[in-house]
């Protein structure tokens, strides 16, 4: 049951016809969700300094991950006000505060996220690392992952880019739980692909691997695996690594709730392995379950082709 309020009253700014304002009063009987109503029309109204006022008041009665969602609200409604730094000094005060890992880490992140905005990029990134190794099984770690990568990338290029993944992997390396280690070696392993580092790919790939057990990754890095094989004249292992992501979709518990986003590919890339390594029977097997099984998939109409040029339809 919504706990009700009292409150003071609030000024609620309406956007009417010649831009009138009108008041509006919270009585003791209202309840929370209305109360977070009039949060919504003072917003919508650009009364944003009442509006926080009322979030950080209906944050005193709620359970705690509650209010400290609302007071994320309040902190964006400072740069909804074109308060930047004030923002960004309001998330970072949240993330120091008392607060549940997720909403700490998400505080933290878009904290640093407005410092760079507001041009402290090197406060920035100090803080995006902050939240990696501090919350690294929270979202909003890969959130600013992701971020630190953007940056390098756009600044440096692909060299950038692989140096952030490094430091990442190495900092996350006693991190068990933090399946953001297995995006990085995955992450390294296809981009060494792209820089025309197969040896480091295969290497980064095992190291995914190594870890991803069990996991949705497991799929990723089994696949850059059996690439970096393909690209280090490895066929014949290659196609090992490829059945290997092909029978464990098959078999995984994931089935029915999860499509793995490389099973197609592996079997097409797999059957034209096996077709230069002589395995032609094999080869139109792969083709076939590829037709067969992932009718969706926008490699049908490439796998029948494939099919048909080694002289039989499937």
């Amino acid at each position: 049951m919504v706990r009700a309020l009292v409150l003071a009253p609030v000024v609620l700014a309406l956007a009417c016809s010649g831009g009138a304002v009108r008041e509006a009063h919270l009585a003791p009987e209202h309840d929370v969700t209305q109360a977070l109503a009039v949060c919504d029309e003072l917003e919508r109204a650009r009364a944003f300094d009442a509006a926080r006022r009322q979030l950080e008041a209906v944050a005193a009665f709620v359970p705690a991950s509650q209010g400290t969602e609302l007071r994320l609200r309040g902190c964006a409604l400072w740069s909804e006000a074109g308060q930047g730094a004030l923002a960004a000094d309001c998330y970072r005060a949240l993330a120091a505060a008392p607060t549940p890992p997720a909403e700490a880490a998400t505080a933290a992140y878009r904290g640093a996220a407005l410092r760079w905005v507001e041009g402290d990029e090197r406060g920035a990134t100090v803080q995006l690392w902050a939240v990696i190794t501090r919350w690294p099984t929270e979202v909003a770690a890969a959130r600013s992952l992701r971020l630190l990568r953007g940056r390098a990338r756009e600044r440096g290029g692909l060299g950038a880019e692989l140096a952030i993944l490094q430091t990442a992997a190495a900092k996350l390396e006693g991190e068990a739980d933090a399946l953001l280690v297995i995006e990085c070696w995955t992450e390294l392993a296809r981009l060494s692909l792209e820089d025309a580092h197969p040896d480091r790919a295969l290497a980064a790939a095992q190291q995914a691997r190594a870890r991803a057990a069990g996991t949705t990754w497991l799929d990723d890095a089994l696949y850059w695996q059996a690439r970096a094989e393909a690209a280090l004249g490895r066929g014949s292992v290659a196609v090992g690594t490829y059945d290997e992501l092909r029978r464990s979709r098959r078999t995984s518990w994931f089935v029915g709730s999860y499509q793995s986003a490389f099973y197609a590919r592996a079997l097409l890339e797999g059957a034209e392995l096996l077709v230069t390594l002589e395995r032609r029977r094999q080869a139109e097997d792969w083709l076939d379950e590829l037709i067969a099984n992932a009718p969706d998939s926008a490699l049908v109409p490439l796998a029948k082709a494939r099919r048909l040029a080694l002289g039989t339809t499937p």
